[in-house]
């Protein structure tokens, strides 16, 4: 199948093609559309990604994969997705208490590896031998999120005749945004529900990252392990209201 790369020469091989006023289709698959002419898949346009991992054969691999394992699992559960309900928000700061302790204070913040693809694999989402090949892949790792969060795509079909569109089918996605949602909203309510068994020693979350003073580590750890999560930690230092420092020196800001 041909890519071109602009919209405009997409465009006109299409109109070339159909000169003679032939019947054909345009598939719309997230970013990619492709021309469709006689049954065959003959061209197609994407706009070239500004992130570069996206770029490589092994994320196009990747994303398919994916939408492939959620496809198999949708089935096999007769199109029955429990459904996760949000309890939570995303996020949380009691800026009052961390404007309350002291520069200098020491605390730790205890952060889900992997979070979403792990949360992927427990749901039984994507299968274990496809959440071990790309577990660890640090090259990978903003396209594991992505090919899940795609899952939310629209996919649809249009069907011309005489140059004109006389029909449209949209493909029903709903169940892979329930899969995508009940992901984010596992991770959002284990925070959340985290944040409020350890009171005071823990003053803020960000989606997968819980902050928390050295009292509530231990408890924060068997709360990850419970639910069957990895997770690393990373000891830091307050240094002023808008900005705290890791343990290499790095400064962060606190929002």
């Amino acid at each position: 199948m041909l890519r071109t790369k602009t919209l405009d020469s997409f465009n006109k091989l299409v109109k070339f093609a159909c000169r003679n006023n032939d019947p054909y289709s345009i598939e719309i698959k997230g970013s990619k559309t492709i021309f469709v002419f006689k049954g065959r898949n003959l061209a197609f346009y994407r706009p070239a990604s500004a992130i570069a991992d996206l770029r490589s054969k092994e994320a196009g691999k990747l994303m398919g994969r994916v939408r492939a394992a959620v496809t198999v699992y949708i089935k096999k559960v007769n199109f029955d997705v429990p459904v996760i309900k949000k309890e939570y928000p995303a996020t949380f700061t009691n800026r009052f208490f961390w404007e309350s302790i002291p520069d200098n204070t020491e605390f730790y913040i205890i952060d889900a590896k992997h979070a979403y693809w792990r949360i992927a694999y427990l749901q039984g989402y994507i299968s274990k031998k496809l959440y071990d090949r790309y577990a660890e892949n640090q090259e990978l790792k903003q396209v594991k999120n992505i090919a899940l969060a795609i899952l939310t795509t629209q996919h649809k079909r249009q069907y011309y005749s005489n140059g004109k569109l006389i029909h449209e089918i949209e493909s029903d996605t709903s169940l892979y945004c329930r899969c995508y949602n009940n992901i984010r909203f596992f991770s959002f309510n284990l925070c959340g529900k985290l944040r409020n068994s350890l009171d005071d020693s823990c003053f803020a979350y960000k989606t997968d990252g819980v902050f928390l003073l050295k009292p509530g580590l231990h408890d924060a750890k068997k709360i990850f392990e419970k639910n069957n999560l990895l997770y690393k930690i990373e000891k830091c230092v307050k240094v002023d209201n808008k900005t705290y420092s890791t343990v290499d020196g790095e400064l962060k800001n606190f929002s």
